[in-house]
């Protein structure tokens, strides 16, 4: 275990599983040959992305995910974010950039905001961009397992 924690938020091993399973998801379209979920849970502050991501068709999946976020910020102080990926590609990284960037500026406008890389810690590609991302976001990124 990597020992990365956060006083802002209970762990994802806490969190996750109840929320994900009360109220009504609103699941976000992908493209078909991917095996990419993104659910946001706006009542409950929370955003799942989890699975590949490596095609340039989820350009424009991540760009109207990223518009939904900024509306969410408009009304609400938190949101949690659970990321969970098998694969992604130099796109998805540099897209994610963008999402991170607004959450730093609501952290910055006193938002609550965490996000979570869950990570198997075999997997290194991965391992290493989350490590690249908490580089960069450090005051809300987690990277777990």
């Amino acid at each position: 275990m990597f020992g990365f924690t956060s006083s802002r938020s209970p762990s994802p091993a806490q969190e996750f599983p109840a929320t994900v399973g009360s109220g009504p998801l609103s699941d976000i379209v992908t493209p078909r040959e991917e095996r990419l979920k993104i659910k946001f849970q706006r009542t409950h502050n929370v955003l799942i992305i989890k699975g590949k991501s490596t095609t340039l068709e989820v350009m424009p999946t991540y760009i109207t995910l990223i518009e939904k976020v900024k509306r969410h910020f408009l009304k609400s102080q938190r949101l949690v974010c659970y990321l969970q990926f098998e694969v992604i590609n130099a796109t998805t990284t540099k897209l994610l950039f963008n999402l991170f960037s607004v959450f730093r500026k609501a952290d910055r406008a006193g938002k609550d905001v965490v996000v979570y890389w869950m990570v198997d810690e075999e997997n290194d590609d991965l391992m290493d961009i989350g490590l690249d991302f908490q580089e960069f976001y450090s005051k809300f990124f987690i990277i777990t397992n």
